[in-house]
């Protein structure tokens, strides 16, 4: 599934609790949208039109009958929370969240008002929801993956080029909660492939140029992590990426 079409299901989701409440409350509804993405990022600018968007498809128009608070973490852990607590404190009727990290934040502000998640990895491993069918709690949403497909991502650097047998995977534990989850797959993988991995924690531009050159020295394989800060970071690597890399890394 598309991005836009996440957006679009998440627009539909969000309108859920507003038409459940249009006949017994009057007045303009609220949503809170808290994005790992940065405002000026392409992939944060296709969030802020196809959310309207899909909203107004379903009678919700921005500054008639809704309003649209929009915050932007552009991958930088730090502003989770204090975002997180801004939206919480403007009394949203519901909630539109993109990325782990701000999933997370969001649950430690709140546990009632109403919560919609996109591109969210495993939300039942990281215990988000209590169930995919039946989520139970204030949350619901989409998942883009699940960790077993990181596995896929060796056997693709294998295929690009057999001879690698050492594979870096890039990203950065403050805004990578399930982390855990993908090492577990890909490190069997790797061993089924004769590839040593290992895990390389990039905080800052500083460490990507790190980790690439070491793997351009090594001749081995790196892969990025589909997360926010690589996402965010992503023309970096891509400029120092001198070896098989990106296997995992979202466009």
């Amino acid at each position: 599934m598309k991005r836009r079409e996440f957006v679009g299901l998440a627009a539909a989701a969000a309108a859920w609790p507003f038409a459940a409440r249009a006949q017994q409350v009057g007045g303009m509804r609220r949503l809170g949208v808290l994005a790992g993405y940065a405002a000026n990022d392409p992939l944060g600018q296709m969030l802020a039109t196809v959310l309207p968007q899909g909203l107004a498809a379903l009678g919700w128009s921005d500054g008639q009958n809704i309003h649209l608070d929009w915050r932007w973490a552009s991958g930088d852990p730090k502003l989770y929370e204090s975002y997180a607590a801004e939206l919480v404190a403007l009394r949203p009727d519901v909630f539109v969240v993109q990325s782990s990290p701000a999933v997370q934040a969001l649950r430690r502000s709140t546990s009632t008002i109403p919560t919609v998640f996109i591109m969210i990895t495993d939300p039942l491993g990281q215990g988000f929801v209590n169930n995919l069918a039946h989520p139970g709690g204030n949350m619901t949403g989409f998942s883009d993956y699940d960790p077993p497909i990181a596995g896929k991502w060796v056997e693709l650097l294998k295929q690009i080029k057999p001879t690698i047998a050492r594979v870096a995977l890039l990203y950065n534990p403050a805004s990578t909660p399930f982390a855990d989850l993908i090492l577990q797959a890909v490190e069997p993988a790797a061993r089924s492939f004769a590839v040593t991995a290992r895990s390389s924690a990039c905080r800052d531009d500083a460490d990507i140029d790190a980790l690439m050159k070491h793997a351009r020295d090594e001749r081995g394989g790196v892969l990025v992590m589909p997360e926010v800060f690589t996402t965010v970071h992503r023309d970096r690597h891509r400029r120092r990426c001198g070896t098989p890399s990106g296997a995992g890394h979202l466009p």
